[in-house]
């Protein structure tokens, strides 16, 4: 039976590692491999049916294309590198304990520090690609590039839209990210209510606060004739030493203060056929560059999205056939097509049906698994 390592790198339930978890679950029931995952933290409920190694300075190193390091960033540095001096203790610990790993991968490109494993495990590593990464061909581009091409066997792109940012393309494959459930849904009730939905945490890079200035458009008097409820779905961060660290840095959280009769605070939840069979419309306009998992979760439900994309193409989301695709930062485009599929349900539910045949097409769990294996697990 081979040992596979999977690093998580994150101990909340973001959309890295709801995918994860659907990877974890199929290749669970090939019954041909030992899972282990290393996590910061125990209390991630999806993740808590694997054996889990907790340990929680897990070192990390940002390259995007909106978290690489420039001006306060640069301090962060000194965080990630306490952690890497960490972890380098840690591994000594994990080869006593855990002797080999036939496979150890990486839940995110930002994890590349942690092949300081190298050191102790002669195992095959592989990184997952999950946003756009900074290709500026500058000392941090070339060395991250020489350490993907030196020593990982392959990086698993989770779409089309970011496959290019790779550090090695050569090496790079297309697994898509998956969505597996019981198709169940509940007869939504007729009313004028019309619910808006945004899933994920309460990074302002993420949507949040974009999202709750579009609630607060429609609080004002001259939208009352429209009864639009706003959901906010994620974990609201804790004020740990981690919090204010990042605060004095440069604030990366975005937590509503101002008391909105339409906006809803409704904290995390691993139910999310509940939040989709609720929601009308997803948004997703978000300052990441690239669209997320909630976007294709909620096709899978019949419900369309509204994202923030300057480019028009993309794997989750066809504009004007799944949703709309709206250049960042467009604030009032995004409040005038939130009124128009108000008012428009008829082309609200068809965008939700294509939505659905979309992904249904793209993100198979079946097509996307078997690759995985084809190109990762039958070959260590």
């Amino acid at each position: 039976m081979k040992k596979l390592l999977f690093i998580n790198h994150s101990s909340s339930t973001g959309g890295a590692q709801r995918s994860l978890y659907e990877y974890l679950k199929l290749i669970n029931k090939d019954k041909k491999n030992e899972i282990y995952l290393l996590s910061p933290s125990s209390d991630n409920e999806l993740l808590k049916e694997f054996r889990t190694i907790n340990f929680r300075f897990i070192p990390q190193f940002y390259n995007g294309i909106k978290s690489y390091y420039r001006g306060y960033r640069w301090f962060l540095l000194i965080r990630e590198f306490t952690y890497f001096l960490l972890f380098f203790i840690f591994c000594i610990y994990l080869k006593v304990t855990y002797k080999k790993f036939d496979l150890i991968y990486f839940n995110d490109i930002t994890l590349l520090p942690c092949l300081i494993l190298k050191f102790f495990f002669k195992s095959k590593y592989v990184s997952a690609l999950r946003s756009k990464q900074r290709l500026k061909k500058n000392f941090v581009y070339k060395y991250l590039k020489k350490l993907c091409d030196k020593y990982l066997f392959k990086i698993i792109s989770i779409d089309n839209d970011i496959f290019n940012s790779s550090y090695s393309i050569n090496k790079t494959i297309i697994c898509r990210n998956i969505f597996k459930f019981n198709k169940k849904y509940k007869k939504k009730v007729k009313d004028n209510n019309f619910i808006v939905g945004y899933i994920g945490t309460f990074l302002k890079e993420k949507g949040i606060e974009n999202f709750y200035n579009v609630a607060k458009i429609f609080s004002k008097k001259k939208y009352n004739k429209f009864k639009i409820k706003f959901y906010a779905i994620g974990k609201i961060p804790d004020k740990n030493l981690k919090f204010y660290l990042s605060s004095l840095l440069q604030n990366p959280y975005f937590i509503p203060n101002d008391q909105l009769g339409n906006f809803y605070l409704l904290g995390d939840t691993n139910k999310l056929d509940s939040v989709y069979n609720k929601v009308d419309l997803m948004t997703f306009i978000s300052k990441v560059k690239a669209i997320g998992r909630p976007v294709l979760e909620a096709s899978f439900f019949n419900v369309p999205s509204i994202v923030y994309l300057n480019e028009k193409k993309s794997d989750y989301i066809i504009n004007n056939f799944t949703g709309y695709i709206i250049e960042e930062g467009n604030i009032n485009e995004v409040v005038k097509k939130i009124i128009y599929l108000y008012k428009r349900r008829d082309l609200l539910s068809k965008f939700g049906h294509n939505a659905y045949k979309n992904s249904l097409k793209k993100f198979d769990p079946k097509s996307n698994f078997l690759r995985f294996r084809r190109e990762i697990l039958d070959k260590i």
